[in-house]
């Protein structure tokens, strides 16, 4: 293992760098470019913040997928307002489930869904954005 500097390593790039020197509890490992501290004190730290906070890491394995992977799917189709909706049409669109129609009000080419009910997030109503903003704004 080649030994180098902190600076060295941040000027190269790297994550770590190897000193040589142990550290002040006595392990001679690569250490963190960020924080100087040794990867192994690094792992004994996050082992004891587990033990400390169980909770806090059975939360991160559900985020993560490890536990309940069935409720992937049903995460998934929840929706809620905004972006959700949007990102919802995109993709029907993208997979030829919905077809984008030109604006219901003047026939631009250039629509965007307007959901006149949230609740049912493929019903859309096809609008430029200027009678987009319209409905919205309540002109």
């Amino acid at each position: 293992m080649d030994k180098l500097s902190r600076k060295e390593a941040l000027d190269r790039g790297l994550s770590r760098y190897f000193t040589g020197k142990p550290c002040i509890y006595g392990h001679i490992a690569e250490r963190l470019s960020s924080n100087w501290i040794c990867v192994e004190c690094n792992r004994e730290n996050v082992k004891e913040s587990g033990k400390k906070t169980p909770e806090r890491v059975a939360t991160n394995k559900r985020r993560s997928g490890r536990k309940n992977a069935a409720s992937k799917k049903e995460r998934r189709l929840v929706v809620t307002k905004g972006n959700d909706l949007a990102d919802m049409v995109r993709k029907a669109v993208g997979s030829g489930v919905l077809a984008k129609l030109p604006c219901f009000c003047c026939g631009s080419l250039s629509s965007e869904g307007h959901h006149p009910n949230y609740d049912e997030p493929l019903s859309v109503v096809w609008l430029c954005r200027k009678h987009h903003l319209e409905i919205h704004n309540g002109i």
